[in-house]
């Protein structure tokens, strides 16, 4: 089974935090380690949503996806607010954690959920079980 309570209370932490970011006016120096600290996190989550995909049910990706959805939103909000901020290579960061989350939150959909609705699916399944 998969870890919905522990994925969903990081990517709530993580919201939070983006948010805060967004608010917050710190000195560039501490912006730029708060935002090192935020990819790191964010790379922690993207680990552990691909270490948990096999396991992640349509029961899962229910409670996880208004988190994910709002995460991602977040996220991105703050990359657009801090535009002309940051180095280059922190924000390049950033916008590969959003493409990451995105293509899991995707991938989770298409290949976790929708799937198995698909009826070419089922008879391919079928057919194998009676093989």
């Amino acid at each position: 089974m998969c870890e919905v309570s522990v994925i969903s209370k990081s990517m709530i932490r993580l919201s939070r935090r983006t948010f805060a970011e967004r608010i917050d006016l710190l000195s560039d120096s501490r912006k730029e380690n708060s935002l090192a600290r935020l990819n790191a996190q964010i790379k922690k989550l993207t680990k552990n949503l691909r270490t948990q995909f096999s396991t992640i049910t349509e029961k899962d990706y229910g409670i996880l996806k208004p988190y994910l959805s709002l995460l991602i939103e977040t996220l991105t909000g703050l990359f657009k607010a801090y535009q002309n901020s940051y180095s280059f290579e922190e924000k390049e960061i950033l916008k590969t954690n959003i493409s990451d989350l995105k293509e899991i939150d995707n991938d989770i959909y298409n290949f976790r959920v929708k799937i198995f609705k698909n009826p070419e699916y089922q008879e391919v399944m079928s057919m194998l079980k009676n093989i």
